[in-house]
């Protein structure tokens, strides 16, 4: 997997840490964060491997939902 950047941002009062890739944005780390929280994160290829599967697996599902295909609330 080419990973082109690695982003960490603050959304409401969680830390995010996303990946981009070919098929855009990845989140990998959220972190519940109450503005003294330390910053230490690895991510190893095998959890980069995962998110990226997370997210194409949601992709398909949300894809299917919204076709009719299956029921939003599984």
């Amino acid at each position: 997997m080419l990973i082109s950047a690695v982003r960490l941002t603050r959304q409401g009062s969680y830390l995010i840490v996303d990946v981009e890739t070919v098929n855009g944005w990845i989140e990998v780390i959220r972190e519940k964060d109450d503005g003294t929280t330390p910053i230490g994160h690895i991510c190893e290829a095998s959890g980069l491997v995962q998110a990226n599967r997370d997210a194409c697996n949601q992709s398909s599902m949300n894809d299917l939902a919204s076709s009719g295909g299956i029921r939003a609330a599984f």
